[in-house]
């Protein structure tokens, strides 16, 4: 049906009420809150609105985007595919909370997440450093924490009392002033292409 009323004239990024467009609608009800599964038709949906170029950075009436309602519901699926589309982890929503308060501010949350450290990656590299605690280490369990040690060891050293490396902060810094147009942007500097995979957060497996 998406198809169908996209080639019918259907405005891509028109909102309801509540300035939600289709795609900030679609994440949100991907989660059946009363049964705590996911819906892949809803994933599927989301996939097709940001082919036919939704805006990924749209903002509800509370200033939340669709990166928000991804993490509050802590729907690695959405995560990654929103990050890998353009979605910008910085922006603030009315409370002051950026995507990332949502995905790691409480252990539970962590825990549901913890088995797919790319989106998690993606979204601790979009900040300059986040210091962690000890709770995120209880929050993985035993046997997915000896999966992804090495991920997930370079996390809590990265995100430890000091100062991240020269590198990530230099990234961060450009980021800041590219904002929403990184995407575009930073293919066309004249960089090495390893570089602009950096500088776009492609995940590495490490973070440093």
């Amino acid at each position: 049906m998406v198809a169908f009323y996209v080639e019918q004239g259907a405005v891509v990024d028109d909102a309801n009420a509540h300035r939600e467009t289709p795609l900030s609608c679609a994440v949100y009800w991907a989660l059946n809150g009363k049964e705590q599964i996911y819906s892949t038709d809803h994933h599927l949906i989301c996939r097709m609105l940001l082919d036919y170029k939704a805006d990924v950075n749209s903002r509800d009436e509370d200033f939340r985007t669709p990166l928000h309602k991804a993490a509050w519901n802590c729907d690695h699926v959405l995560l990654n595919m929103l990050l890998e589309a353009g979605a910008e982890a910085n922006l603030m929503d009315d409370n002051g909370c950026a995507p990332l308060q949502y995905v790691l501010k409480v252990t539970d949350v962590l825990q549901a997440c913890c088995s797919y450290p790319r989106a998690v990656e993606v979204i601790v590299n979009t900040y300059e450093h986040i210091r962690c605690t000890t709770k995120w280490r209880t929050a993985i369990p035993d046997d997915l924490f000896e999966t992804y040690r090495s991920f997930y060891e370079s996390l809590f050293e990265a995100c430890a009392n000091t100062p991240r490396s020269l590198k990530h902060l230099a990234r961060c810094a450009i980021r800041r002033i590219l904002l929403h147009k990184c995407h575009k942007r930073i293919p066309l500097l004249l960089l090495p292409a390893i570089l602009k995979r950096y500088l776009l957060l492609e995940p590495e497996g490490i973070i440093y």
